[in-house]
């Protein structure tokens, strides 16, 4: 079962949770070929990243984490940090200016 745990910089609206929802679902079952319905996703939106000193105004975390196995393919971050950037600029309608991401290889 994939856990998907997304911090914003940003505050979000519930129209904006529902797009971010369902791009991260659609994204993770696909990468990770699991079905949607197994995919849990959390989203906490208005919270305070710092990164490398700096408090960010438009930033991100997003953390994938796994409850099973997956192909290697799956644990590439750099098409995840790619898709997941698409699917938060898409969502919440702005450009985010720093993205990090977890790995969920190991888990």
């Amino acid at each position: 079962m994939p856990f998907v745990n997304a911090k914003i910089t940003m505050p979000v609206n519930e129209a904006q949770k529902d797009l971010l929802q369902a791009g991260l679902t659609d994204f993770v079952a696909a990468v990770l070929g699991k079905p949607k319905k197994f995919v849990m996703v959390n989203i906490e939106a208005a919270q305070d990243i710092w990164f490398a000193g700096e408090k960010l105004e438009r930033g991100a975390f997003v953390s994938v984490r796994l409850m099973g196995n997956a192909t290697k393919a799956a644990y590439s971050l750099a098409a995840t940090w790619q898709s997941a950037r698409k699917i938060l600029t898409l969502s919440l309608l702005i450009g985010v200016g720093k993205l990090t991401l977890t790995d969920c290889a190991g888990l």
